[in-house]
């Protein structure tokens, strides 16, 4: 009996061994031509763990066929079966190797078939090859400014940014170049507004950077301030509506202040009123909230649109003997908005007006626009 089992185990052994080397022979022939094939039509290797997964499965393709089909493998061995598990291990480990083999040999032969040069891309001439088709490389200063009306922005964000290259596509003009590195750096490192300026040769010279501005302060005049007033309202207001302040006693009650609703929540409500009479609002105490009879606005639904923007509103004041006197209000950048001269409010000031001293200008502009003006 030991020498029956012996024969039989010998053959098992054997056939099992022809199989795995027939496996492995497979799979470096499939590998080959779908190596051969992928650098003869793309000019490009096939990546390895590509190659090595369509090769075995083909292998896997074929014993799963014939185990579903005889449900054993060799001499009537079982597919649970530990013997099995060892020839499956066998047959992909092989060809693994047949694959990474064949992967090699196709390459080579399509590159000599179709005269392919293999470059190596860690070398200074790749480089500058990938450099000159595909992009342009821009080196961040060490350095950044603060663009002017426009809150600053973090110092951590600024040491994140300096001395990092950032890539832009080389087939856009230049003007597109820059906007795109803006563009970039706005939405990858969330702020809100970039200027890049370039020198003569393409190099950044300078880059400012400011946040957008948040809340309702930037829309607030100049003597007014925004407040939280706890009370109950009269009726239904809205978002720019007038209304009045009342002390919550109904014997004495009394008018504290007039304002402008902006928000509600609960009973609490956001007004903003004058800086003078904000001062007799007590924040422990209760209000009564009535809305004047006044006509609508839509001064404020304007005021949302702008803050959606990249614009905003700045306000200059022209000092004596300043760049700013005597300069055309068309020669500003921007739109001039508003023009305070003397306690008298000029809305949208004609381009011929010349600007004097002590004049307060409303600008409407972005913050490029801002750092294009001479400092008043």
């Amino acid at each position: 009996m030991t020498a029956i089992a012996q024969a039989i185990l010998t053959e098992w052994t054997e056939t099992a061994v022809v199989n795995v080397f027939g496996f492995g022979l497979l799979t470096g022939v499939v590998t080959l031509v779908v190596a051969f094939a992928y650098r003869r039509y793309s000019t490009r290797s096939i990546p390895a763990g590509a190659a090595v997964l369509v090769g075995l499965a083909v292998v896997g393709l074929w014993i799963n066929v014939v185990s579903v089909r005889q449900s054993t493998i060799i001499d009537e061995t079982p597919v649970f079966h530990h013997a099995t598990a060892t020839y499956f291990l066998a047959a992909f480990a092989v060809g693994s190797v047949a694959a990474a083999g064949g992967r090699r040999i196709g390459d080579a032969v399509a590159r000599e078939s179709a005269n392919i040069d293999r470059i190596d891309d860690r070398t200074a001439a790749a480089s500058v090859i990938r450099r000159g088709r595909l992009s342009v490389e821009y080196r961040l200063p060490e350095e950044f400014t603060d663009l002017p009306g426009s809150p600053p922005v973090e110092n951590s964000v600024k040491r994140e940014l300096a001395g990092e290259s950032v890539l832009v596509p080389c087939d856009i003009p230049a003007d597109s170049r820059v906007s795109r590195l803006e563009n970039r750096l706005e939405r990858d490192f969330g702020i809100g507004h970039v200027a890049v300026d370039l020198t003569s040769d393409g190099a950044i010279s300078r880059v400012r950077l400011g946040r957008k501005r948040v809340g309702i302060g930037s829309t607030i005049a100049p003597n007014a301030v925004a407040l939280a007033v706890r009370g109950v309202a009269q009726s239904s207001g809205s978002t720019g509506e007038r209304v009045e302040i009342w002390t919550d006693d109904e014997c004495t009650s009394r008018l504290v202040a007039t304002g402008t609703l902006r928000a509600t929540s609960g009973d609490v409500a956001t007004i903003v009123t004058d800086a003078e009479r904000a001062e007799e609002i007590r924040s422990h105490e209760r209000y009564r909230i009535v809305t004047r009879p006044a006509s609508s606005s839509d001064i404020y639904e304007l005021l949302s649109t702008i803050r959606a923007l990249d614009h905003t509103v700045a306000r200059l004041t022209v000092s004596r003997d300043g760049p700013l006197e005597g300069e055309f209000v068309g020669w500003l950048s921007g739109t001039v908005v508003g023009l305070v001269r003397n306690d008298e409010t000029i809305p949208f000031p004609a381009e011929q007006v010349p600007l004097e001293a002590d004049d307060d200008v409303y600008i409407l502009g972005t913050a490029t626009d801002f750092d294009r003006l001479p400092v008043a």
